[in-house]
């Protein structure tokens, strides 16, 4: 895709963006609206000198040391890159050098807590270097900063990323996967990070609408990563129907993120679990306890209250010798096994 000379773009969005190269022609500032995997994460320059002259900028959502760009090979000033993102930008005509801006959000680039300690860096074919931070502008949700170095060079093997000269900036915790299953009457979540920096805890919500959310289970993170880890948390109290899944990742200095949410459909088909059972016994399905009706092995009925909550019929079996037991509904009968 091609913009030229005095061409402009509107309407730019995590929804709507450029995913692969785009090419601009001409001596206008402009702002590339880039984006990679749903995010709009733009990259910009300043006016080139000539109406000839090309720049083509993509984004890339992709740790810049899985493609080779070497993260611990840094500038002494940097403390550390972003783990999770980086831009290329080349020249193809022309020998203008603008000023290049780039830019940060939340939850993408994973937490920006002082603006003043991130930094401008450039891949220069064995280091990552340090080249300053001029009109950094915005807040810690989402913001962009230019270089203050000079860039006399402009290559698609000379990428640039975001960095910070301390710890204090998480960028990031890198989410590799983040996935919600419904199994066994039970929503089984399950996500892996590839890096983490300052991470103290997960928060698991959900929400049966979108908008109103109700947190719980949280899990502890692995403060400061480099390798990839497995986390899993199981809601054993879902909504019937669709409901949705949101991660929420809290650091050290309580800077959050949020992944997703992701969207579980929650079956309506009777089922009963856990099963065989020592406690509890859950009850899910369009059912009403009024037609639910308990037998034993004998066929002798079972005097017992059942409870409800969350849309759930909720059985206590802790008064029930062990054995065999039978459920009647008015659509079949299930087999129960107390084990105390």
């Amino acid at each position: 895709m091609t913009v030229e000379d005095d061409g402009t773009t509107s309407y730019v969005s995590d929804d709507s963006y450029v995913d692969g190269y785009m090419r601009k022609v001409g001596n206008d500032a402009f702002t590339f609206p880039s984006g990679d995997a749903g995010f709009y994460r733009p990259i910009g320059i300043s006016a080139p000198t000539g109406t000839t002259h090309q720049f083509e900028a993509q984004y890339i959502w992709v740790r810049p040391d899985d493609d080779g760009f070497d993260e611990t090979s840094l500038d002494g000033t940097l403390d550390h890159i972003s783990y999770v993102e980086y831009w290329k930008l080349n020249r193809t005509s022309g020998t203008s050098t603008p000023t290049v801006t780039l830019s940060w959000g939340t939850p993408r680039s994973g937490g920006v807590v002082n603006e003043a300690d991130l930094r401008f860096a450039r891949w220069d074919g064995s280091v990552w270097r340090d080249l300053g931070a001029a009109s950094v502008t915005g807040t810690k949700a989402s913001g962009t900063l230019d270089n203050s170095v000079a860039i006399t060079a402009f290559s698609d093997s000379n990428p640039y990323t975001l960095a910070t000269i301390d710890a204090i900036n998480p960028l990031p915790i890198e989410l590799t996967s983040f996935t919600a299953r419904m199994r066994d009457g039970v929503v089984a979540l399950n996500w892996t990070t590839k890096s983490e920096i300052n991470n103290n805890y997960f928060t698991l919500e959900k929400s049966m609408d979108g908008v109103n959310w109700t947190p719980f289970a949280q899990v502890d993170g692995a403060a400061n990563s480099s390798v990839e880890i497995n986390y899993g948390e199981v809601d054993e109290n879902p909504y019937l129907g669709l409901s949705y899944y949101p991660l929420k990742q809290t650091d050290f200095d309580v800077t959050t993120a949020y992944f997703g949410p992701i969207a579980v459909q929650c079956n309506t088909d009777l089922s009963v679990f856990p099963n065989p059972t020592s406690g509890l016994v859950y009850i899910v399905g369009e059912i009403d306890a009024s037609n639910i009706t308990l037998f034993n092995i004998q066929g002798q009925k079972i005097p017992i209250q059942f409870g409800a909550s969350n849309g759930r019929i909720i059985l206590d079996t802790q008064n029930l010798a062990n054995g065999t037991y039978y459920l009647q509904f008015r659509t079949g009968v299930k087999r129960l096994v107390v084990q105390h």
